[in-house]
């Protein structure tokens, strides 16, 4: 398991990075850019926790 862990993406979040995220069971991805909004309906839709152009200072969490 994650063991409370999470996903870090530099990338750009893809609908294929938070689908493969999802089948890993990831319980929180994170990405440093922008999501696509298709991303953030799979992560919506699948119950997954995102967090995206996260920062030392700031961050921009998408509601579950």
């Amino acid at each position: 398991g994650w063991n409370g862990g999470f996903a870090l993406l530099s990338s750009r979040c893809s609908y294929e990075l938070v689908e493969k995220a999802a089948l890993a069971d990831c319980p929180l991805l994170v990405t440093i850019s922008a999501a696509t909004d298709l991303a953030i309906a799979r992560a919506k839709s699948c119950g997954l926790r995102l967090v995206m152009l996260a920062r030392n200072d700031a961050m921009l969490a998408v509601p579950s």
